[in-house]
């Protein structure tokens, strides 16, 4: 897994795990952690990128359109950024 792929990953688990409160969270996690600066610039990142998510669709790898572009790979349902496939009970994160 990149770099890239960690911070993206930590921002979809956030706004799953905590929602509304994702920001919160992360503010939390980054006061806890600031005595280390890697760990830090990886939260001020997935901060970043959970605001991202939340202002709207994404291109998904590499497509012009956003994430209504992209179904889900088990129920070929349309889906949105952080979003997950309860038809096959499943918490995985697309």
């Amino acid at each position: 897994m990149t770099r890239d792929q960690e911070i993206w990953a930590m921002a979809l688990w956030v706004d799953w795990a905590h929602g509304d409160q994702a920001h919160a969270y992360i503010d939390t996690m980054m006061k806890y952690l600031a005595d280390d600066p890697d760990e830090l610039a990886k939260w001020r990142e997935a901060r970043a990128r959970l605001s991202l998510l939340r202002a709207g669709p994404l291109p998904v790898d590499g497509q012009t359109g956003g994430m209504e572009a992209c179904e889900c790979v088990w129920c070929g349902v349309p889906r949105t950024a952080a979003r997950v496939c309860f038809r096959k009970g499943s918490t995985r994160i697309f």
